[in-house]
């Protein structure tokens, strides 16, 4: 009598048929695929570590002084705002950041880079920026002056430079490009800040250049028309502005996440109190380096 319980037909272990083999073959290929990615530092992880080397590597910023200079590679730092009781002494800053959108195609930043404030542990390529003169002209080493015009430029190096702009809105009320994160104040949305190439209107035709124009205004109101023309001190609170919209830049009260964690929006917005008084969102301070450490 025959012995059901042994099957007829025995396979070895090498054996695969249907579809057995087709999961085979698609495993196979998925093994090539991330062998090939990693020699060619494509995979996703490869291209965060280099991510972080660009943006982290430390810059030194100028050198103490009273006063801030054309040329100065500084922080801009959201004075009032307060990131925890237990970190006093870290400063919020404000910086670049790659978004999750764009970290396969570019590890580092360029014009589809997004503004926010950032916890400053070290001066590095994406908290430090450096005070450029809007025209021809070149002025590194001539004291900056409230009301004086001047760019927001990363420090990243290379070609083309990066600087920050704003826009004002569209006739639909629309603004000119929409960020990853964007805030809103009294159910409206408020201008965002964008980063784009500096170079000349021609070849960037959407961005006009008089929209990455800034300028520095005392704290407060009435000191800013006699204060016109004076040097702007450093680590000293005062008022960003942005000249084609004539509002100030603002650190946002909304987190978003980043690859470096969770950060504060940034926007162009004028924040008042019922007296016409100055909120702590407007409120920034451009901080150069320690005289015991010599920018550092």
């Amino acid at each position: 009598m025959e012995d059901l319980s042994v099957p007829l037909v025995k396979y070895s272990p090498t054996v695969r048929i249907g579809n057995w083999f087709e999961e085979y073959c698609l495993e196979e290929d998925e093994i090539q695929n991330f062998l090939a990615k990693r020699r060619t530092g494509s995979l996703l992880t490869q291209k965060t570590r280099r991510m972080f080397s660009n943006l982290l590597r430390e810059i030194d910023l100028a050198k103490a002084s009273p006063f801030v200079k054309f040329g100065d590679v500084v922080q801009f730092v959201a004075s009032d705002l307060k990131i925890s009781k237990d970190f006093e002494d870290i400063k919020p800053v404000l910086s670049l950041v790659v978004t999750e959108k764009r970290i396969l195609q570019s590890q580092q930043i360029d014009e589809e880079s997004e503004p926010s404030i950032a916890p400053c542990m070290k001066p590095c390529v994406r908290n430090t920026f450096i005070i450029k003169s809007p025209d021809a002209v070149r002025r590194d080493g001539e004291v900056l002056k409230f009301g004086q015009e001047f760019l927001i430029e990363s420090t990243q190096g290379g070609c083309p430079k990066f600087i920050l702009f704003s826009s004002p809105k569209c006739q639909n009320l629309s603004t000119a490009f929409e960020p990853t994160n964007m805030a809103s104040t009294g159910g409206e949305i408020v201008l965002p800040v964008g980063v784009c190439p500096k170079i000349s209107p021609e070849n960037f035709p959407n961005i006009p250049t008089g929209h990455a124009r800034w300028k520095c205004q005392h704290l407060i109101p009435s000191m800013r028309f006699q204060s016109e023309g004076e040097p702007v001190p450093s680590n000293t609170r005062l008022l960003i502005t942005h000249v084609a919209t004539n509002q100030n830049l603002a650190a946002e009260n909304v987190e978003f996440q980043t690859f470096f964690g969770n950060e504060c929006l940034v926007s162009v917005h004028n924040y008042l109190d019922k007296l016409k008084r100055v909120q702590w969102q407007n409120v920034w301070s451009i901080h150069l380096g320690n005289e015991n450490d010599d920018g550092k």
